[in-house]
């Protein structure tokens, strides 16, 4: 088996800059951007995406993970994840117009 070389400069640079970018930069740009994490697609979301959630405490979840029942239940319905804006009456109010439709 072939040993894998690194130059020093990668080693002791550019290694650490972006251990640094992924533990302490991303974080803080995705509560600036409005991305959340999705419990139900185990993945980030963009902050234009609705996060229904049950419960403050818990992770949120995508309308893909849903169904109108439970978002009804829904404690908090946010837009653009915990920090984002709270539109969980207008949702609420959409919902059951269209429960009552179908």
């Amino acid at each position: 088996m072939e040993q894998l070389k690194t130059s020093l400069f990668a080693y002791y640079i550019v290694m650490p800059i972006k251990k640094v970018r992924r533990t302490m930069l991303k974080p803080m740009i995705d509560r600036v951007t409005g991305r959340w994490y999705c419990t139900g697609c185990k993945k980030h979301h963009h902050g234009r995406v609705i996060g229904f959630y049950l419960c403050r405490r818990w992770g949120g979840v995508c309308g893909k993970h849903i169904s109108i029942q439970q978002a009804l239940e829904c404690e908090v319905i946010l837009l653009g994840g915990l920090q984002g804006k709270d539109i969980t009456q207008e949702v609420k109010r959409k919902l059951r117009e269209r429960d009552g439709q179908t």
